[in-house]
């Protein structure tokens, strides 16, 4: 079934040009998106000179041992576990390493939900993002995270109304 899926998404690949019939004495798919993902998320972590590296192998994340010495291997991977043209990696634990286990394919709203800086909020024991949190009660997020960082409570960061009458009193 595997095997099918990957001769397929070649397939596709070819009727599109990114891939030439005769390339595929190696991978063949050193210009297609999937490939530019592996080779990103390599240099994230292992390159010093890399832009991002800093955010990534600076800070210890590395690639696996079977990812990273084997383009094949995350293309099987990838096949199995979601990928498909408009969706991106995304590391499960933002803190963890590139790996079968702490991986998947998300849309940017879910990565950007997925962030070392992601703010999140519990209440009445239902945990979510602050994102989410704005959505649900229909605020707008600069003006529910700016009062977040003040330090007001849920009910007031998620209040409709003024908070005028709040400042000078106890949050």
């Amino acid at each position: 079934m595997q095997k099918e899926k990957a001769k397929e998404h070649l397939a596709e690949l070819e009727k599109e040009g990114k891939v030439k019939h005769d390339q595929r004495r190696t991978h063949g798919m050193s210009k297609t998106r999937i490939y530019h993902i592996w080779l990103s998320m390599k240099k994230r972590c292992d390159c010093k000179k890399y832009e991002h590296y800093e955010n990534y192998g600076g800070k210890g994340i590395k690639v696996c041992d079977e990812w990273n010495k084997s383009f094949e291997e995350f293309y099987k991977w990838a096949l199995k576990n979601g990928y498909e043209e408009n969706l991106s990696i995304d590391r499960i634990d933002v803190n963890g390493n590139y790996c079968p286990e702490n991986c998947r394919f998300a849309n940017q709203k879910a990565q950007v939900r997925n962030r070392t800086n992601t703010v999140f909020l519990t209440h009445e024991g239902d945990t979510k993002t602050l994102m989410e949190w704005c959505e649900k009660y229909d605020i707008e997020y600069k003006l529910a995270h700016e009062r977040y960082l003040k330090g007001f409570p849920f009910e007031k960061i998620f209040y409709k109304g003024n908070l005028r009458k709040y400042i000078g009193s106890e949050c």
